[in-house]
């Protein structure tokens, strides 16, 4: 599977878990998605106080970078969650057998 088509997956998995992503998401796998891509991140993914908004920056931000979508998916291995790592970044058409989307 290319790199272009695992991302856009991804992608599509992120907005269909979107609010699951939000709620679980840490600091931590923000802070370690980043790190390999120390250019300009937006000042509200570090300095917003709730982390759920962050969270929300966040992975608004990451949507406009392959590179970053990447990441997220080492991070969250790195951190131990699995059940992520599956349902976000495994095609789509298994994740949605038998629901309507």
């Amino acid at each position: 599977m290319n790199n272009i088509y695992f991302t856009e997956m991804a992608r599509k998995n992120l907005l269909l878990y979107f609010n699951d992503v939000v709620k679980e998401i840490d600091s931590y796998i923000m802070e370690d998605t980043l790190r390999k891509y120390p250019g300009f991140i937006p000042g509200s993914i570090r300095t917003k106080a709730y982390r759920k908004e962050r969270a929300y920056d966040f992975l608004m931000y990451i949507f406009e970078n392959d590179g970053l979508v990447l990441e997220l998916r080492n991070a969250l291995r790195n951190r131990g969650f699995h059940h992520f790592v599956e349902n976000l970044f495994t095609d789509i058409k298994e994740t949605s057998k038998g629901n309507h989307i």
